[in-house]
């Protein structure tokens, strides 16, 4: 049991401080507009991934609890997932001042998260290989996705406050760091099908 909160807690830092759609747009908005004017956008991201969070948690708990074996299909997805990410991560171009873009309200952020595949795969891989091997009670699904959706509130941010530090030295490291979070998802990839 312990084994796998750790795993969860170790793979939700992972995902959640790479960079991805959320945390780009996060440092992007804030680099141009400051972070009081994009304190509404923040706050719809942090409210949309919960949202996601919990539907796609209990959907996929749900799905898990009727359906046992479809644990297999549901890793299986969560394991391709995770190597396509490692994949894009790995190989991405760097991020660049030329690619931010105008301001957000409350209801881009939250639309972001709605049509995020990274947060609804990160959820059901999170689900089926994390969490239901530990306890399948309603509370308990609900309280491990909240807890994964404030860590990954935590990662967009820590980019957004962050925003002018992280640019130079991702700029600088960009592929560096690319490579070394792409490793740790193929570890928690390797991990989910072992």
């Amino acid at each position: 049991m312990t084994g796998n909160m750790i795993d969860l807690v170790s793979y939700t830092f992972a995902t959640a401080f790479t960079p991805g759609p959320n945390n780009i747009v996060a440092l992007a908005s804030v680099m141009a507009l400051g972070l009081r004017r994009s304190v509404p956008f923040l706050l719809g991201i942090g409210a949309g991934m919960g949202v996601t969070m919990l539907v796609t948690g209990t959907l996929t708990s749900w799905i898990l609890l009727t359906f046992p074996a479809a644990v297999v299909y549901l890793r299986g997805l969560g394991f391709i997932y995770l190597v396509w990410l490692a994949y894009k991560i790995a190989t991405s171009r760097r991020f660049d001042e030329e690619q931010r873009e105008g301001g957000y309200g409350f209801l881009s952020g939250f639309v972001l998260q709605v049509i995020n595949a990274k947060i609804i795969l990160f959820t059901i891989t999170a689900i089926s290989a994390f969490i239901i091997p530990v306890g399948s009670g309603l509370l308990f699904i609900l309280g491990a996705c909240l807890v994964t959706a404030l860590i990954a509130c935590l990662g967009t941010l820590t980019w957004a406050v962050a925003g002018a530090f992280l640019k130079k030295a991702y700029l600088r490291h960009f592929r560096a760091v690319n490579i070394t979070m792409a490793a740790v998802l193929i570890y928690f990839a390797c991990k989910m099908i072992i």
